[in-house]
Parts: structure tokens; sequence; C-alpha cells
């Protein structure tokens, strides 16, 4: 279906819920990718040590937080933005600015509780809404 076919009113609707959507099915997916790949791994005797996933690995628990962060508010503020019939650079802005909120909130909340893996969450995600925007900026 070719979203100029969903009426105007319609898509300015869908904004927020086709975007809470979108980036909750990449953070899944990045989360199932993550596991797929270390579960595949742990059987797999035939690489090297240092190209395995190691969950226990301070590098890999880095990378997988904060590209799953990223992941999700990427595709949080892409798809709002595509989502949206016009003023299309002023809904990728609020949608950055929402996502950077809350992100915002959580990394301070993660700093003052010391949960590292949310702060590399909230960073990431905040990093994610960031490059979606330069995206933007591109088109």
């Amino acid at each position: 279906m070719q979203l100029h076919n969903i009426p105007s009113w319609l898509r300015w609707i869908l904004i927020l819920p086709s975007a809470f959507v979108a980036g909750v099915i990449a953070n899944i997916g990045v989360t199932l990718f993550y596991q797929f790949l270390t579960f595949v791994w742990s059987f797999s005797g035939s690489l090297p040590a240092r190209y395995e996933i190691d969950p226990n690995n301070a590098f890999n628990f880095f990378f997988y937080r904060g590209a799953a962060g990223f992941a999700g508010t990427f595709a949080f503020v892409y798809v709002g933005r595509e989502m949206s019939p016009s003023a299309k650079r002023q809904v990728a802005i609020t949608l950055v600015l929402l996502m950077c909120l809350f992100s915002a909130i959580s990394l301070v909340s993660s700093i003052t509780k010391s949960e590292v893996a949310q702060v590399i969450y909230a960073s990431g995600g905040i990093i994610g809404a960031i490059v979606a925007l330069k995206l933007d900026e591109q088109e």
C-alpha cells in the first residue's frame, strides 16, 4: 500500500502510532539479531576467539545496547517523518525533540542509579534521533 493512497487527515493521526511501532520493531530486530548471533556463534568453534560474540565482553555489551537505542529512535523519527503528508521537516524536528527529551530523562535517571546499560541505550537513542534529522537535511 502506497502512503499517497492514505487520506492526509489519517496520515496526520497515524504519525505517532506508526513511529512508535517502527521504533519498537527496530529495537526488537536489533535484539533478536544480537541474540541470534550469540546463539549461533556459541555453538561454533570455527571462529577465532577475537571474532566470537561473548555476551560478557564489555565491547559487545556496549555495542548491543547502543545499537538497540540507535535503531529504535532512528526508526521512530524516520517513519514518523515519512508518514506526515506535509511539513516533513517540522515533524522530524518535533519527533527528534520528543525522543531527545525522553532519552535525556532516561539518561539522567540512569546516571543517578548507575545503570550503565540504560546510559548506553539512551546515548544511542540521542545519536539515532540526530542522525535521522541529518538524513532529513540531505534529502
